[in-house]
């Protein structure tokens, strides 16, 4: 039988003794790397003393964050944030608990069904609605909806369906990403093409491809493009910009079965077959990361986040080529579109303290703070008001971009089952990347395996709207 899930309105819920011992015990190594306590009281007056009232105690907020490396929320601006939010509400306390993306994703249902969740988790973006329908993320509807810092209305209109499940919030987005398209400005002057502006639309970038590549005999020497660092980037953005949707409007059915993801798909066959194939682009590329591809000069276009060329593995190698950036060229009659990634941040079921948590978040959300944690990271803030305002772009290309390439960015399927159904959209096309089917073929096995893991998600799901 299905039962909704409590969305927490209580100002606070008492540990239960036995939950708070296992806690304990499950993340004490990753604890010692937490966030050390506030220590201190406000000296006390005596009015305050004689009106003095017994108060509950004050239950942490227990915060289970991804390391992401120089950003993180034990050093760096993660760390000021959480300290000036100790500093602004002296007796409430966070405990930043630093923890891995594949621990998260495998832990956090064990501990929820165990009684043991933490207070607020990171996970991926598209996830939300995945752990909602299992009673993993609580429904935190109602928080969204009194809370006067959180304004739906000024997200990116992508990040709230990926956050939300029939308008039901289970989370809050959190320094998404955009993909973009890159291209070397040196191999644009070598080969005559505009140094100034990449290829607008798909036979432009055809054109592009075939002037860019270079080969000895059958050989390469250099690729034209590259796809990126995802195999789902190569088929989704075409997808969207002929106004392709992975699932039905009231999301219970797959909808790639059809003329426009064809279209797609030979698109992709198209790009390959002018490189010599995919296995050729392979071989030549080897162990290289797609990366190094292209900053050596072996790749003359390439997708990849906006910021690729700051990360400081690669930012010395990048620094010695001339690289233009633009829009992914656009179908003919279509629209832009992207292809992003980024977080989200759950409360997840049986939290203790779910007003203190959602107290902390809202204080993420505050714009100096969200501002101040994406310049930092150089990701986005998920509000297009700070992403767009020059206190956060300063007139810098790949922000402005960026920002504005956000309205038009989707990212892989955020659906009940998700997990499951990107690997079934992997799979697919490596089939017909292999030549192991024919693209209605896969299209149409793609498509039946997707539905019934949906179907099994939601018929499964433990909410009952």
């Amino acid at each position: 039988m299905k039962s909704r899930i409590a969305t927490h309105m209580t100002r606070r819920r008492m540990l239960a003794g036995t939950g708070a011992a296992a806690g304990a015990v499950l993340f004490a190594a990753c604890a010692q790397g937490g966030m050390a306590p506030a220590t201190g009281e406000a000296p006390e007056s005596e009015d305050m003393k004689s009106e003095e009232m017994p108060m509950e105690e004050q239950l942490p907020v227990n915060f289970w964050a991804i390391d992401m490396g120089g950003s993180n929320w034990v050093q760096g601006i993660g760390e000021e944030i959480v300290a000036e939010f100790h500093e602004a509400n002296p007796n409430e306390q966070v405990n930043v608990i630093v923890t891995t993306y594949g621990d998260t994703i495998n832990k956090l249902p064990t501990v929820v069904a165990g009684g043991i969740s933490p207070d607020i988790s990171y996970i991926d973006a598209y996830l939300p609605k995945d752990f909602g329908v299992r009673g993993i993320a609580a429904d935190i509807t109602n928080y969204v909806k009194a809370s006067t810092v959180i304004d739906p209305e000024d997200y990116y209109p992508r990040v709230v369906f990926d956050s939300t499940y029939r308008d039901h919030w289970f989370g809050l987005p959190w320094a998404p990403t955009v993909f973009t398209y890159f291209y070397n400005k040196d191999v644009f002057v070598e080969v005559g093409l505009d140094p100034d502006a990449g290829p607008s639309n798909w036979d432009e970038l055809d054109a592009a491809i075939q002037q860019t590549l270079k080969k000895d005999g059958d050989n390469i020497e250099r690729l034209g493009f590259w796809y990126g660092n995802s195999s789902l980037v190569w088929w989704l953005v075409p997808f969207w910009q002929q106004g392709g949707r992975l699932l039905s409007d009231d999301e219970l059915t797959s909808t790639i079965d059809n003329e426009t993801m064809e279209t797609a798909f030979n698109l992709t066959l198209r790009f390959f077959d002018l490189q010599g194939g995919l296995d050729a682009m392979n071989a030549f590329r080897g162990d290289e990361r797609h990366q190094h591809l292209f900053s050596t000069g072996r790749c003359a276009m390439w997708t990849d986040v906006m910021n690729i060329t700051r990360f400081a593995q690669y930012e010395e190698a990048f620094a010695t080529i001339d690289v233009g950036v633009d829009t992914y060229p656009v179908a003919e009659g279509g629209s832009p579109a992207a292809y992003r990634g980024g977080g989200a941040h759950l409360m997840p079921e049986g939290s203790n303290n779910p007003d203190g948590a959602f107290k902390f978040l809202e204080w993420l959300f505050l714009e100096p703070n969200d501002r101040r944690f994406n310049d930092v990271r150089d990701s986005l803030p998920a509000r297009r008001s700070v992403a767009q305002s020059p206190e956060f772009t300063q007139g810098d290309p790949l922000r402005i971009q960026g920002a504005r390439e956000m309205d038009g960015a989707q990212w892989v399927v955020s659906a009940p089952g998700g997990r499951r159904i990107i690997g079934i959209h992997v799979g697919m096309a490596n089939s017909i990347w292999k030549r192991e089917m024919t693209v209605p073929e896969a299209l149409a096995d793609g498509n039946a395996k997707v539905q019934q893991a949906l179907d099994e998600a939601l018929e499964n799901s433990v909410v009952d709207f």
